[in-house]
């Protein structure tokens, strides 16, 4: 419900009378003139920012997890991390006082590297202009930059390598005998 209404009753006296003139005189008790109303308008959304995230270009197994931030223009910050290929960040609300406003969320990965994984270092920038509908809800109009490119979302992508160890045992003739291929 996003418009409360003033629910105040006020009495009122109407006398009507008969002005002798071919007319009707009306006459409406004092307090006629100072009836005040006020209603209330309350108008909201919610975002919810969700990134995603691949490891050689596949979904991450379930033991690859991940680190990341979205830093708030305002100084806090949300911490998450993926499950499988998703990441989910808390929801952040707005209201009417947020109507004309942009805000702009920084989205980055936090991962440390190491020998065998490249880290994405990309960072996302998430503009969230609000605009009131007039209907009780508000529009979140978004645009994502990518190291400052516009972007169709937020998708971190790693590069894992692994070591392999090879090893080759022969069979057939002895250490004083050749071996023919």
């Amino acid at each position: 419900k996003s418009v409360t209404y003033d629910d105040t009753v006020y009495p009122v006296t109407v006398k009507v009378e008969d002005a002798g003139n071919g007319h009707l005189k009306v006459t409406a008790s004092d307090n006629a003139t100072k009836l005040n109303f006020t209603n209330s308008y309350e108008a909201k959304a919610i975002l919810t920012l969700n990134a995603f995230k691949t490891v050689n270009g596949y979904k991450p197994s379930v033991n690859q997890v991940y680190d990341f931030v979205l830093l708030c223009d305002d100084g806090t910050e949300m911490k998450a991390q993926n499950k499988d290929e998703v990441i989910t960040f808390g929801t952040i609300g707005f209201d009417e006082e947020d109507v004309g406003k942009t805000f702009i969320y920084t989205v980055k990965e936090t991962t440390e590297a190491n020998e065998l994984l490249d880290v994405d270092t990309a960072i996302y920038q998430v503009a969230v202009t609000v605009v009131d509908n007039g209907d009780g809800n508000l529009k979140l109009e978004t645009e994502i930059l990518k190291d400052g490119k516009r972007a169709n979302g937020v998708v971190f992508a790693n590069t894992a390598t692994a070591t392999l160890a090879i090893s080759k045992t022969v069979k057939g003739p002895g250490p004083d005998k050749a071996f023919d291929l």
